[in-house]
């Protein structure tokens, strides 16, 4: 981390700024509002890269453990990718996109056991929430797993089915319909790549 700093250190002076550059400039700021230090801005990109690969490896690890409590789903993503990507490589990103069911299978793990069970909101202005007045600038819990595993909106809430995404992802994207966004919220590229390369090592 030492040496990226000092690269971007250097190399000031470019024309394209990244995140490292804007830190680095606000650090060396004696008029900033936030007082940045080098020790500060390494903590800063660690938490980053460390809470990005963290809930990457852990729902990868929830998808191998659900497709191998259920064989037949495990056996049919297997089919899906040998015949889409071949035996000779492993899933490339591009590849993603003509994996029907490679993307179903996350979306289902991420329903069942998402990264973040809890997700915090604040409300920006007065509101309602079921009868319950809500206000300004109030902090929001936001209960995922609760709403994932909701049998009023899920068929078979606690129940490993990733075939509930094929239909209704599709349907809604192809209608355009706003009340079904299930798929969309839940479609994470990297991850279906990741699952995909564990998957292309031809698991017995």
């Amino acid at each position: 981390m030492d040496g990226i700093i000092l690269k971007h250190e250097e190399e000031n002076r470019r024309e394209r700024k990244d995140m490292m550059d804007i830190l680095l400039r606000i650090s060396e700021d004696p008029t900033a509002e936030v007082k940045l230090t080098k020790m500060g801005i390494k903590g800063l990109f660690l938490d980053l890269f460390l809470g990005g690969t963290d809930t990457t490896s852990v729902a990868i690890q929830w998808a191998m453990a659900e497709l191998l409590n259920h064989p037949s789903a495990l056996k049919k993503l297997q089919n899906e990718i040998d015949t889409v990507v071949g035996l000779s490589r492993l899933v490339d990103e591009s590849d993603v996109q003509n994996l029907p069911y490679l993307q179903a299978v996350v979306k289902e793990t991420l329903r069942l056991h998402p990264s973040l069970p809890l997700v915090f909101r604040k409300c920006r202005e007065d509101c309602e929430i079921n009868g319950y007045p809500i206000a300004k600038n109030s902090r929001i819990v936001v209960n995922l797993y609760a709403i994932n595993r909701d049998p009023e909106a899920w068929e078979n809430a606690a129940e490993f089915v990733p075939e509930r995404f094929l239909v209704n992802t599709i349907d809604a994207i192809a209608h355009d319909d706003p009340e079904d966004m299930k798929g969309r919220t839940l479609a994470m590229c990297h991850l279906e790549e990741e699952e995909g390369a564990a998957l292309g090592l031809h698991w017995p």
